[in-house]
């Protein structure tokens, strides 16, 4: 009892405490070291499975040294069973679990992602086999990255039970760790059963198929029709642009409107005078329009003389200003794709269930399915490109993040200011 009212107490050295923390930082790293090595022999038999390494060793062989390999793990926890809890429930575990997954995110996000082999040996050249050994063209698929998080995971639901955090005034507590282990669950499930690809559709074409983004073929249950595409662009601006030529980039002098008949001055020229704006669409009597959008320009120099010209914005004409360095020029301006979107039915059988238009952050959702505008073909009108998305853990990654966001409330605003009252009164 005197220990604990002497506020000297805390600051003398207590060695049973010492010991702990020394035995639940040997246990965390025999985890942490038999986790990378039994992840270097799953990631092994990844590499070797495949079909250019199948002769290279037996399965026998392979599965005999991932047994016994297993089984030595499972024996040195089997010796520390009675320090395993507070080991996984220990702040340090938790740190180094949290250090772990930072760095194998930052190696996954410094390293290029790819299922490609011709890609990745053409980037990293003799580093590509050891790399593809260790998994780490697909790090947040791997077998080591996978534990960490289920390390991660374990040690969350450890903490919860030993702390009994079930009660209302460890309500915060609850809310941060179980809302993590939703946060992660969620996205495991979705990486483990949901998948994403690309549709190719015609306007008018109905399919079930799409290509994933392992490049395998695969297939919907149900049809996806392409009613309508659109492509919605921003109204082009024609521009007549004085422009002086240098040794290094070009200068701008002087823009003028091309649809807008006025005289310009120009310095070290004279005058410019934009007449009129002709564009393909129009048309006179028995006559087509002009193939490239063209303005009538007269030039009116300091020495007197007057030149008509006609300038067409697709011949890339430019016409000199009294010397070599100054010029003349017509072209358009803008004419950029702000949106796209496809009009899209879904059937089943014979009957169509829903018919919606898909923008690039505007899904349609049918059958556990996101579909997505993708891309285009500016050469193709009638061609669109929809992004299949089924991502089902996703509800539960949203359920995990807003009780993150409840259970930091509760412990950093809601549970110190009801201390403050409570210290008041």
């Amino acid at each position: 009892m005197t220990d604990r009212l002497d506020p000297l107490a805390p600051l003398v050295p207590q060695a049973p405490i010492r010991h702990r923390e020394r035995q639940d930082l040997w246990t965390i790293a025999q985890m942490l070291g038999w986790l990378g090595v039994a992840a270097l022999v799953v990631n092994a038999l990844q590499v070797l499975h495949a079909p250019e390494h199948s002769k290279v060793l037996q399965p026998l062989w392979i599965n005999v040294v991932y047994g016994a390999l297993a089984l030595v793990g499972l024996a040195q926890l089997w010796q520390r069973r009675h320090d395993l809890k507070r080991s996984l429930s220990s702040l340090h575990f938790g740190i180094a679990v949290l250090l772990s997954v930072g760095a194998a995110t930052a190696l996954g996000t410094c390293v290029v992602q790819t299922a490609n082999p011709t890609v990745f040996y053409a980037r990293y050249g003799q580093l590509a086999p050891a790399m593809t050994w260790l998994h780490l063209q697909d790090v947040f698929h791997s077998a080591w990255f996978l534990g960490l998080l289920a390390l991660f995971v374990v040690g969350l639901l450890v903490s919860i039970v030993a702390r009994k955090a079930w009660k209302f005034k460890q309500m915060g507590f609850l809310l941060t760790h179980g809302g993590t282990v939703l946060l992660i669950a969620g996205g495991l499930w979705g990486m483990l059963a949901g998948g994403s690809g690309i549709m190719h559709l015609q306007t008018g074409e109905t399919t079930q198929k799409f290509t994933s983004s392992n490049g395998k073929p695969s297939e919907l249950p149900f049809a996806v029709t392409l009613d309508r595409f659109a492509v919605e662009k921003r109204a082009p601006e024609y521009r007549v642009s004085v422009v002086e030529k240098q040794d290094g980039p070009e200068r701008v002098v002087a823009s003028f409107d091309a649809n807008v008949p006025a005289v310009h001055a120009v310095a070290g020229f004279g005058r410019v005078e934009v007449r009129g704006l002709k564009l393909p669409s129009e048309s006179s009597a028995g006559q087509s329009g002009p193939a490239w959008p063209q303005v009538e320009v007269k030039l009116h120099s300091d020495n007197g003389d007057m030149q008509d010209v006609l300038l067409a914005a697709g011949a890339d004409a430019a016409v000199p200003l009294g010397r070599e360095t100054l010029e003349l020029r017509f072209g358009k301006k803008g004419d950029d794709v702000v949106n796209f979107q496809s009009s899209l039915g879904i059937g089943q059988g014979a009957e169509r269930q829903k018919t919606a238009k898909v923008q690039v952050n505007q899904p349609m959702e049918f059958g556990g399915y996101s579909l997505y505008q993708g891309s285009y073909d500016p050469k193709n009108p009638r061609y669109s490109g929809i992004l299949v998305v089924k991502d089902p853990g996703v509800t539960l990654a949203y359920v995990g993040l807003i009780a993150c966001i409840l259970g930091l409330i509760r412990i950093v605003w809601w549970r110190p200011r009801r201390a403050d009252k409570t210290g008041a009164a």
